[in-house]
């Protein structure tokens, strides 16, 4: 009987000071079904970290080095790199094991040149990461997509509405690919799936919203937009995506590099998620912190009909409570928090 395929195990290796673009990457991969190892996620109280270190290098079948202007610098990192080069040496000849991956334009290692580096910062760059690890698991016979296997003890008894109890054989349900659009319902010994495109949608809409969250918490400001973006292009035209695309845009270009036809764009945005109730009042605060920097700050006019005195009017109404952890994303100030009364 064939061995049962597991996650394709992918050890990160990282300098410190890049540990919140990594941190990142690891979401990312998880998401996409990869057993990653990240230190801080994976190294508990106790433990001999440099031992598991080692160990998960070891067990790796893929080892990415997140490569950076300062991951050049000596320290324990580069022992890493010597044990990953120790390991491959182990490896058939043309195997991926070795992975470059630099996070921003910086040098290579000069240990590491044999290999075919990926710039993640360019916009198909975890894309050919994930193409690499894909051939990589195809070869070893691992699997990037999680199977999910539930199953009941074989003749549990439960009680049933008549009060007596019922057996429960053995049942097992198995979920590959992509299920999103499915709900399954579980009876006796009964099975149903059924096709819904707005469950789909809604769950598509969660996950994205989380993941683009994600990116905005971590410093990705240009990646979370775009992926903004690339939802709304496709008719996702969700009041929280839009919020979150304003809120990237304002971090992107940076607060204090705000210019008359950023505001247009970002107006834009978030006057869609304002139109939501449930997100209006968040929204509102959003867009009265960012327009309280540029507009109130510089002493400009502003021609839109949600200016500042309409913002801060509006949020004296009884509206839902402000979601702090979307407004805090674009660190307001206590200034603005203080003008806008919120």
């Amino acid at each position: 009987m064939p061995e049962p395929k597991r996650p394709l195990k992918v050890f990160l290796c990282h300098a410190h000071s890049d540990k919140d673009a990594v941190k990142a990457l690891y979401i990312r991969l998880t998401q996409d079904g990869v057993d990653a190892w990240l230190d801080k996620e994976k190294l508990l109280p106790g433990q001999d970290w440099e031992y598991e270190i080692r160990k998960a290098v070891r067990e790796a079948d893929v080892v990415v080095v997140c490569l950076s202007k300062q991951f050049n610098q000596a320290g324990f990192r580069q022992k890493e790199v010597r044990l990953a080069l120790d390991t491959a040496m182990e490896q058939p000849e043309g195997e991926i094991f070795i992975i470059p991956a630099r996070l921003e334009e910086c040098d290579n290692l000069e240990s590491l040149r044999k290999w075919h580096w990926v710039d993640l910062f360019e916009d198909d760059g975890h894309e050919m990461l994930m193409r690499a690890l894909r051939a990589r698991a195809d070869r070893i016979r691992a699997i990037l997509i999680h199977s999910h296997e539930t199953t009941f003890p074989e003749k549990e008894t439960i009680p049933s509405a008549d009060g007596g109890s019922k057996d429960i054989r053995e049942n097992k349900m198995k979920f590959g690919g992509n299920v999103t659009d499915s709900v399954i319902v579980l009876g006796d010994g009964n099975v149903i799936n059924m096709n819904t495109q707005l469950l789909e949608k809604q769950s598509v809409t969660h996950n994205t919203f989380e993941e683009i969250k994600t990116h905005i918490e971590f410093g990705l400001y240009g990646e979370a937009y775009k992926n903004c973006i690339l939802l709304l292009s496709k008719g996702e035209n969700n009041s929280l995506i839009n919020l979150l695309a304003g809120i990237a845009y304002t971090l992107e270009k940076g607060e204090r590099k705000l210019r008359d036809n950023d505001m247009q764009i970002i107006n834009k945005h978030i006057s869609l998620a304002v139109r939501d109730s449930k997100v209006r009042s968040t929204a509102l605060a959003v867009l009265g912190c960012v327009k309280y920097s540029y507009y109130h700050l510089n002493k400009i006019y502003d021609p839109s009909t949600l200016n500042l005195k309409f913002i801060k009017e509006e949020l004296q109404k009884e509206m839902d409570p402000i979601d702090k952890e979307i407004l805090n994303l674009i660190n307001p100030t206590t200034y603005a928090l203080d003008f806008l009364e919120i």
